[in-house]
């Protein structure tokens, strides 16, 4: 009977030795960074509403894919609010892994969230999506203030976008990853256009017949690069 007991005990410290390696993360460390392109002031274009001062900008991105030729591989599939300050530099959202291997692009879906998104979140992270189920369901939230011509001063406003969207880009050369190497990748916005029309018309915020252009804006003010310099710039600037 103790020959038998020592033989359990020891076949449990092989299966809990093998758990252990098993559920440790492994692959290449890919880090996901997020940065705002901005001069601050924007579209100072009319007599009645000049410019727009930003303060912060906070998105829902979920469904962070990279591409090969043949398969795909999920760095983020849960949920998560990018919080940008401008002239903040760099922000790094979250750190994960990729199998080694070549990939040739990334998938990004910014996305509106439900409360059923949320479950399995400890209370400190669900809160960070509060503003967004608040009265309707949006994607992204935008902070600053209007600066009107003759005004006394700024009209601080809070713009709300519903948009679902989902972008892909493919890298003008496939990323090689070793399991030796490491892997910064950068969602940059450039904010300088949000609030200007094609012609280069002045958008208010505030008014909701600019609304679909300001979220048209948006959705193509967005890239992603690979970013290992982490300087917050494409190689192609």
């Amino acid at each position: 009977m103790e020959k038998i007991i020592i033989a359990f005990l020891a076949l449990g410290l092989l299966l809990s030795a093998c758990s252990s390696t098993t559920d440790a993360p492994a692959g290449v460390p890919v880090t996901f960074s997020a940065s705002l392109s901005t001069s601050g002031v924007l579209g100072k274009v009319s007599a009645s509403a000049d410019s727009v001062v930003l303060t912060r900008v906070r998105l829902v991105v979920r469904h962070v894919r990279f591409l090969s030729r043949r398969d795909s591989s999920d760095i983020r599939s849960m949920p998560t609010v990018i919080d940008l300050r401008p002239n903040a530099g760099l922000e790094d959202v979250f750190i994960s892994s990729l199998p080694p291997g070549e990939y040739n692009g990334v998938r990004i879906k910014i996305h509106r969230v439900e409360n059923s998104d949320l479950g399995g979140m400890n209370p400190a992270e669900a809160e960070k999506f509060t503003d967004f189920l608040s009265g309707d369901r949006y994607s992204v939230i935008v902070e600053g203030a209007v600066i009107d011509s003759g005004a006394a001063g700024p009209r601080p406003f809070v713009y709300r976008s519903r948009i679902d969207e989902e972008q892909e880009w493919s890298f003008p050369e496939p990323l090689i990853l070793t399991e030796s190497g490491s892997l910064t990748i950068t969602m940059r916005l450039s904010t300088n256009g949000w609030f200007r029309s094609a012609t280069g018309a002045f958008l208010d915020p505030t008014d909701p017949a600019h609304e679909n252009t300001i979220d048209d804006n948006i959705r193509t003010s967005i890239e992603v690069f690979e970013d290992n310099d982490r300087n917050g710039l494409d190689g192609q600037d």
